[in-house]
């Protein structure tokens, strides 16, 4: 493997959007909180704020993604 893959800027971006879509997809398994009967804000269960967050995450790492990494392709 070439030692400069990572010294591209986007090579580093493509690695900081695979990073980030693995942590979401690994948090979303959400293996640590069955049976919680916690309720949060608004009294609605703590699982609906966890998924909230989720998505809102995935959806700005996938405008970064439509942004930033397929302008630059284009070009």
């Amino acid at each position: 493997m070439n030692s400069n893959w990572f010294n591209s800027k986007k090579n580093r971006k493509l690695v900081l959007i695979g990073f980030i879509l693995t942590l979401t997809f690994i948090c979303s398994i959400d293996f640590w909180d069955w049976n919680s009967t916690i309720l949060g804000f608004l009294n609605f269960p703590m699982w609906i704020w966890y998924i909230l967050i989720l998505t809102l995450l995935l959806s700005v790492t996938y405008y970064f993604i439509i942004t930033f990494i397929w302008r630059d392709s284009d070009q």
